[in-house]
């Protein structure tokens, strides 16, 4: 998050010197911020994406008992 932050800062302090004005580093700046946290975001949602909620763990564990229980029936006739 904070390379996007850095690089745009310091492009527009560039920019800035270059053409003389104050506001370029500044909007850098927060384009880099936006970019950043937009990572981050991404990096979030991917993680929630592969982990699963306990809801869903105790729907799985409440399939593969019933299915165990009716296996152990289905032997037993």
């Amino acid at each position: 998050m904070l390379v996007p932050i850095l690089l745009c800062a310091i492009g527009g302090a560039w920019l800035d010197h270059k053409l003389g004005t104050r506001w370029i580093s500044v909007l850098g700046f927060i384009l880099g911020a936006i970019a950043g946290f937009q990572n981050v975001y991404r990096l979030v949602k991917k993680y929630l994406k592969d982990t699963k909620s306990p809801g869903q763990l105790q729907r799985e564990k409440e399939e593969q008992e019933k299915a165990s229980y009716d296996q152990s029936i289905k032997e037993t006739e």
